[in-house]
């Protein structure tokens, strides 16, 4: 984490290879709030009734 921390820039890279490595996601119980009240608008992601995601509609 502090590794993103210090440079910002490194989030855009993609995660290094090897075992044990990826994207962690960490948010707390505010931030799902936010992006599950007016996921649209807010730039969340929608989520079914099953808990999968839904893909997000592009309006021409």
């Amino acid at each position: 984490m502090s590794r993103y921390q210090d440079n910002p820039q490194a989030a855009a890279e993609p995660p290094p290879d090897g075992p044990g490595s990826g994207i962690l996601v960490v948010e707390d119980e505010a931030a799902v709030e936010r992006a599950t009240a007016e996921p649209e608008a807010q730039g969340g992601v929608r989520h079914r009734e099953d808990g999968r995601r839904r893909p997000r509609r592009h309006d021409p």
